[in-house]
């Protein structure tokens, strides 16, 4: 009976996700804000007086000194905590002190010649691993140990200098996160061509800055440099055509050219308008018509708008934490802008989430604001500044410098603007519906997977018969699956099934272990199939993990670095769209879930050539979305599952093709889960995440759109009835309403000692839900918690779906005060809620 049940629960989840939510909704003094500020931004690009533009004078100019851009501590000079700089057991009297990832500019004097030092991971570390690089002002790589692990003797460096502006000093995680990366720069010093020498650790620490009045007062919402020029001085003279078109309902297209007659340049702005959001967003393309490379096309910043301070009040910026797999990813930041100081904002090695969130939302002034994004699938980066009455929000590739070849064509990261009124938290549910509308793939619904990879490490340790046995366990425990997970493991990657077990990370040999698969996978998935289950597979085609694979072996010219398959050949990704197309056709796969646990950005500055700095990541960006783009071509309505060693990859250009079901690998631990699910749901409503966990305060801490089950399945003395609540409130109580609007009603915190609650609500239904929780430490059994956006004149009906208990309350009251209680500690509630007819 029980089983029966579950299956119509699924069918009855499903229908619930179909039906319309109306959440919060846009206003028309919105809409019209944003089609004001889309006409009078993408005019053609005004002629402006020269003298607008930024002009260097004597104050200006910098400082010799230190500007820091990224640290994880403080930078400090000749010493670490009081204590002598150490690299194994040799002190430094002078030198920096950095932790990973760190990124220090030095400004010169105009007559160095030189820079050396000895660098290595400080002594008192206890462990870590880093890379030290050395970059000059026009972003060219001139120095980098290979990675550096405690205990190593120091590396010394000896650089000559051509007079640069500035150099770059970096240090690098190592590939692995930053724990015990304190890294140190022993006596560093630089050399003038007069014979001086001066230590670094001498030089003094600099603010940023930014210059305002930079551009011209109505620029376009972009801006590069062409040739050492300016664009805000050539497009107005360039040749201009325009074209609209009606995609849809909905959006309307326009194309801007601005075409150089005397290079042959071709700058395409692809601008979409929503109708239903005010909402812009638009994609620089870059094309040679010419018959000669181009003049160098540099410091593109695709985004780069300023908005007027509409309160007086400080300008305020939401942004957050990436996914480095902690349990603070998604964690909700939020910065005061200073005038006169800018705030730098970038991922760490090339995934685009790995570190930094590259959303933000910045409060102009306490009355209403924007909502900026930069979608771009590796390395961007972001600035903001304010003077007080205006700020500016720039933003692009973090770093590129190059010429175009005859016929050569690249596109810029995606740029998104959206005007709001009100408070910041209504336009994040804005933002929400929108990524609903127009961003989630429309095959994404509520869904229950499983896999076996917590007993089974991955899949190298199963085989066609476990696979089929854990399926059948699953519906034999009345669990209907909407997917059955294949995680890491099951090609070819070393060991001998059943006396030995492979290694997951050896890729590069994509076909299916026919050792331990004798039919392949077809065999479980029309075994699935007949049960209205798909099957999940996962891939990793970007790294080459195993030497003796097929691709290292027969295509070695394709790879990075001998281990980053490069997505920017096109005869490279034309064959993994053919082979990986034909694997997923032969062998019945439903949803493509591909990983990315590389660190790319090395490999792309190693691979750029002079005068095409950053073309190797552009051209691997624009591949990688094309291959995308491609399967879902050839299956439409196939889910891709981005997994990018859980959430380093979810830029808006990935979450458009594909869903996040692994929004992190810090898995299990509650606190950590539902900081996670306090972060994210403010900016992608579509989620998944899952383990091995069996008690009901730990599974409530997984209440995600996508649930992915781990549980071990030949255990016979699992609490099945209480899983199978937990699937129950899940589908049938709390998904419903992850359509709706989303409040967390208290702060963010990491502690164990507090409460959390969410709030999750459908106010054109009248529905929602509340979601609490008390941690382990919390010493109040209860919480009073003020409830948002409801009618204040209408009765709601509250039930407590625990104890089974209902009572009625105002709106208006609700919204005052309303209290929660649990007696346990480290205990849950779900409480609905709807206007009582």
């Amino acid at each position: 009976m029980k089983k029966k049940v579950m299956t119509l629960f699924f069918a009855l989840a499903v229908l619930c996700f179909a039906l319309p939510c109306l959440a919060v909704t846009v206003d028309k003094a919105e809409m019209k804000t944003a089609s004001a500020w889309s006409k009078k931004a993408f005019v053609r690009a005004p002629q402006c007086d020269p003298a607008t533009l930024e002009k260097k004078t004597d104050e200006d100019d910098r400082k010799v000194g230190l500007l820091v851009h990224a640290n994880n501590d403080p930078v400090l000079l000749n010493q670490r905590d009081g204590k002598p700089l150490k690299i194994k057991d040799k002190e430094y009297k002078t030198g920096i002190y950095a932790h990973a990832v760190s990124d220090v500019e030095v400004f010169l004097p105009d007559n160095t010649v030189r820079l050396t030092a000895e660098v290595g991971l400080d002594a008192h570390s206890g462990g870590g691993s880093v890379e030290f690089v050395v970059e000059d002002d026009k972003g060219s790589e001139l120095f980098r140990t290979p990675v550096f692990t405690q205990g190593m003797d120091p590396i010394p460096l000896d650089i000559a200098l051509a007079s640069p502006k500035s150099i770059h000093l970096k240090v690098t995680d190592g590939g692995d996160g930053i724990p015990c990366d304190q890294s140190d720069w022993g006596d560093i010093t630089i050399y003038t061509s007069d014979g001086a020498q001066k230590e670094l650790g001498s030089f003094e620490f600099l603010k940023p800055q930014i210059v305002m009045a930079e551009r011209a007062q109505s620029p376009v919402p972009f801006c590069f440099t062409y040739g050492g020029v300016s664009s805000d001085l050539l497009l107005p003279y360039w040749d201009f055509s325009e074209e609209k078109t009606a995609l849809d309902k909905d959006r309307a297209q326009t194309v801007q050219i601005y075409a150089d007659p005397a290079t042959g340049l071709e700058v395409r702005c692809v601008r979409v308008d929503y109708k239903d959001f005010p909402i812009s967003e638009w994609t620089l393309w870059f094309r040679n018509t010419g018959a000669a490379n181009t003049p160098g096309i540099s410091d593109v910043r695709s985004l780069d708008i300023r908005v007027a301070n509409k309160g007086g009040e400080p300008f305020l910026l939401h942004h957050a934490d990436g996914a480095p797999a902690t349990n603070h990813d998604y964690r909700p930041r939020l910065t005061e802008l200073t005038d006169g100081e800018i705030l730098h904002i970038y991922p760490e090695s090339g995934r685009s989430t790995g570190s930094d969130w590259p959303y933000f939302n910045l409060e102009t002034g306490g009355k209403g604001g924007v909502i900026a994004v930069v979608g771009w699938p590796g390395q961007w980066s972001c600035d903001f500044a304010s003077d007080g009455d205006e700020a500016r929000i720039s933003g692009g590739y973090e770093k590129a410098d190059f010429v175009l070849y005859p016929g050569e064509e690249v596109r810029s990261p995606l740029s998104v603007v959206m005007h709001y009124s009100g408070d910041w938290e209504r336009a994040q549910n804005i933002w929400r519906q929108f990524m609903w509308a127009h961003n989630v793939p429309k095959s994404a619904e509520p869904m229950q997977v499983a896999c076996s990879s917590h007993w089974f490490a991955e899949m190298t340790h199963a085989d066609t018969a476990s696979q089929l046995y854990f399926i059948d366990r699953y519906r034999e425990e009345g669990f209907h699956l909407k997917y059955w997970w294949m995680d890491a493991g099951w090609y070819p990657c070393g060991g001998h099934w059943p006396d030995t077990f492979g290694e997951w990370p050896r890729t590069g040999t994509w076909e299916v272990d026919t050792e331990r698969y004798p039919g392949g996978f077809k065999e479980i998935s029309d075994y699935a199939h007949k049960q209205d289950t798909g099957i999940l597979v996962w891939f990793e085609p970007e790294r080459v993990g195993d030497p003796k694979s097929w691709l290292a072996t027969e295509h070695p010219e394709w790879l990075l670095g001998g281990t980053l398959l490069n997505l920017g050949i096109p005869e490279c990704r034309e064959w993994l769209t053919k082979h990986v197309g034909d694997l997923i056709e032969r062998e019945g796969i439903d949803l493509y879930r591909q990983d990315y646990n590389i660190a790319p950005a090395s490999f792309w500055r190693a691979a750029d050539t002079p005068g095409r700095v950053g073309m190797t990541e552009i051209k691997y960006v624009m591949g990688y979305l094309a291959y995308w783009d491609a399967l879902l071509e050839r299956f439409p309505g196939m889910l891709i599952d981005s997994c990018a060693s859980g959430g380093h990859r979810n830029d808006l250009e990935t979450m458009r093709r594909s869903v996040p079901l692994l929004r992190s690998d810090y898995l299990h631990e509650p606190v950590g889960q539902q900081n996670h699910t306090y972060g994210i749901n403010y900016w992608l409503p579509y989620y998944g995440s899952g383990g091995s966990v069996y008690d009901t305060y730990a599974l409530r801490s997984l209440l995600v759109p996508s649930f992915n089950s781990c549980w071990d399945m030949r255990r016979k003395d699992l609490d099945y009835d209480e899983l199978r609540k937990f699937v129950h409130d899940l589908q049938q109580v709390v998904a419903p309403n992850f359509y709706g609007d989303y409040y967390p009603l208290t702060p963010y915190s990491l502690g164990n000692d507090i409460w959390t609650v969410f709030q999750f609500h459908r106010p054109g239904e009248g529905k929602g839900v509340l979601v609490a929780y008390r941690r382990e430490d919390c010493q109040q059994n209860v919480v009073t918690v003020s409830l948002r956006d409801l009618k204040k004149d209408k009765t709601y009906l509250l039930t407590d779906i625990d104890t089974g208990e209902t009572w009625s309350m105002s709106g208006k009251k609700l919204m005052k005060g309303f209290k929660i209680k649990r007696d346990k500690k480290r205990d849950s509630a779900i409480i609905t809620f709807e206007v009582k007819e």
